[in-house]
């Protein structure tokens, strides 16, 4: 595994790495849009999350899987997406003010449970948080610029690519 991490000026995210209408628009082709309430569509603007911050800071973790079997990268994968909320949680408990951004969807409640589903207000406000895409953040644009790093998708026939990259945000 290879962590990456940079912060830059929210300016920065928003004027090259920031469009919601066109990311939204891939949301709405996942199960989740509608269903979590970390996924879109929201009953707020995403933008008051930006307002009084000034800089993000990105976490990108790398990890290669070319040499794993799919049950060694689906037990990595939610093993480290789990460790990369908590220590994004903890950092946003460390530094008042933030506001910190998940590597996935939620799933805190488990099981392909959300209370949305059932029209009840989250159970988890103080543990649930965003990614950064359904806030309309362009990841691949922004892992380019960051860290010079492409994204890779799966060979035709394969569950999984060779590399998988997961992403955390903190705004300060």
């Amino acid at each position: 595994m290879i962590k990456y991490t940079k912060t830059i000026s929210l300016d920065r995210l928003i004027k090259n790495h920031f469009d919601f209408n066109r990311i939204n628009g891939y949301c709405k082709e996942c199960p989740n849009y509608g269903n979590l309430w970390s996924c879109p569509p929201f009953d707020f603007d995403v933008n008051v999350v930006f307002n009084g911050r000034s800089h993000i800071k990105i976490n990108a973790w790398v990890f290669n899987t070319e040499e794993l079997k799919d049950s060694e990268i689906e037990h990595l994968n939610s093993n480290t997406v789990y460790e990369m909320n908590y220590l994004v949680l903890e950092e946003e408990k460390k530094t008042p003010g933030s506001f910190a951004f998940y590597a996935d969807s939620c799933d805190i409640c488990g099981d392909g449970y959300c209370s949305r589903l059932s029209n009840m207000p989250c159970l988890h406000l103080n543990k649930m948080r965003y990614t950064l895409e359904a806030f309309g953040v362009d990841v691949l644009t922004l892992l380019e610029d960051l860290f010079d790093l492409k994204l890779v998708w799966a060979d035709e026939g394969k569950k999984y690519p060779n590399q998988i990259v997961r992403v955390t945000g903190l705004i300060e």
